[in-house]
C-alpha cells in the first residue's frame, strides 16, 4: 500500500512538472516578437471571389497591385494569415486612398470569440498602416482577415495588404534595456519608443538606407531616453530630413535633422552645422528636440538651442506629439508630421 502510494506520488509530480514546462513554453511562445504581411498579390494566401479586379493605379499601393471591386453584397475577400500561438495580435490594413474610393469599407478579423468588424474610410489615410483594433486570435494558418463587399455608397472597395503583429512588452531601449516605462502613444514624442533599435535598423535596411543613418540608430536609443524623447521617431525624422541618409540638400553629414547655425542665417550650404562625428550629431539632433519639447540638453548645445527654445517659448507650449511638428513649428510644410507617422507606421 505505501509503495502504490509513493508511485502515485511520483506519476502526480510527473504530471505537474510537465503542466509546468508547458505552460511556460506556451507563455514563451506568446511573448516573442511575430509579425505577418500578407498582399493580394500572394494567390496562396489571398482570395477574392467574384467581380474583383486588380489595377497598379496609384502609387500608395502596397507592392505591385491592388484588389478593387464595386459594393455589393457578395463573398468577401480574405486573407489566409499564419498565426503561430494563440495571442493578443494588432491588426493593421494598407490601402490607396482616392476620392473615389468607398467611405464605409468593413474589414473583419476572425478572433477566439468571434467575427469582429471595423468600418474605415478608404478615400483617406492612404499608403500607411492603419490599425484595424487588438484581438486575441487562435493559432493556424487560415482566413484570418476579411474585406467585405457591404460597404456604404458607391465607391470602390480596396483590399490591398493586411498586416497582424503579435502584442508583446516592448522595453525602452535597445533590446536589452530594462526600463519599464510606458510605451510612447503613436502620435506622442515623449516615452518609450514602440519601435525596438532592432525593428529601427531593418526598416533601415528595407529602405536602402545609407551608412550615415545605420551609424546612428544605436545611439539615438543610448542618447534620446536620457530625456524621454522617443528614439525611434528621431530616427524616423533622420530618415527624412536627410533623404535616407543621401544628404540631396544643403545639409551635410552628420548633421541628422537639417539643423542651422545660430542668430540670423540663410540657406546655404555654410549656414548648416556640420558635427565632426556619428555621436555629435545625434547629440545635436536629441538637444535640438529638447528645446522644443521643453528638456535639458545633454551637456552643452549648439548655438541654434537657444534660438529653438526661445521660439518655442513664446508659442506657450511645448511639443509633445508628432502631429505638432508642421506647419511652422520644427517646419512649415504641413505635410510634415505625417512623413514621419507614415515611416514609422511602415518601421
Amino acid at each position: 500500500m505505501e509503495r502504490s502510494a509513493k508511485s502515485l506520488v511520483v506519476v502526480l509530480l510527473a504530471v505537474g512538472v510537465a503542466s509546468v514546462v508547458a505552460l511556460l513554453t506556451a507563455q514563451s511562445a506568446e511573448s516573442r516578437p511575430y509579425s505577418m504581411t500578407v498582399d493580394n498579390a500572394q494567390d496562396n494566401r489571398f482570395q477574392a471571389p467574384g467581380a474583383w479586379r486588380t489595377s497598379s493605379y496609384s502609387k500608395e499601393r502596397f507592392g505591385k497591385s491592388y484588389a478593387y471591386a464595386r459594393p455589393a453584397k457578395a463573398r468577401p475577400a480574405r486573407y489566409k494569415v499564419r498565426i503561430p500561438a494563440t495571442a493578443r495580435y494588432a491588426v493593421y490594413a494598407r490601402w490607396p486612398a482616392n476620392r473615389g474610393y468607398n467611405a464605409g469599407t468593413a474589414f473583419g478579423v476572425r478572433t477566439t470569440s468571434g467575427m469582429r468588424w471595423k468600418r474605415v474610410d478608404q478615400r483617406r489615410t492612404g499608403g500607411r498602416w492603419v490599425k484595424l483594433g487588438v484581438h486575441r486570435i487562435a493559432r493556424g494558418d487560415n482566413n484570418k482577415v476579411f474585406v467585405s463587399r457591404n460597404a456604404r455608397g458607391r465607391g470602390y472597395v480596396i483590399a490591398d495588404a493586411v498586416r497582424v503583429v503579435r502584442v508583446t512588452p516592448r522595453q525602452t531601449s535597445g533590446d536589452s534595456g530594462t526600463n519599464t516605462r510606458r510605451t510612447r502613444g503613436p502620435d506622442a514624442m515623449l516615452g518609450a519608443p514602440r519601435y525596438t533599435q532592432r525593428e529601427a535598423v531593418r526598416y533601415a535596411r528595407s529602405v536602402g538606407a545609407s551608412r550615415y543613418i545605420m551609424r546612428t540608430i544605436p545611439i539615438y536609443y543610448d542618447l534620446a531616453p536620457r530625456r524621454n524623447i522617443a528614439p525611434d521617431v528621431l530616427v524616423a525624422q533622420s530618415i527624412l530630413e536627410t533623404g535616407k541618409g543621401r544628404y540631396g540638400g544643403d545639409s551635410k553629414p552628420w548633421n541628422m535633422a537639417g539643423i542651422k547655425k545660430g542668430g540670423i542665417v540663410g540657406d546655404e550650404p555654410r549656414d548648416f552645422e556640420r558635427p565632426r562625428t556619428a555621436r555629435a550629431g545625434v547629440r545635436m539632433h536629441v538637444n535640438h528636440m529638447a528645446a522644443y519639447t521643453g528638456k535639458k540638453p545633454i551637456g552643452k548645445p549648439h548655438d541654434r538651442f537657444y534660438d529653438a527654445r526661445a521660439a518655442q517659448k513664446n508659442r506657450g507650449w511645448w511639443v509633445k506629439r508628432i502631429s505638432q511638428l508642421g506647419g511652422g513649428a520644427w517646419a512649415t510644410d504641413p505635410a510634415y508630421s505625417r512623413k514621419i507617422r507614415s515611416i514609422l507606421d511602415d518601421m
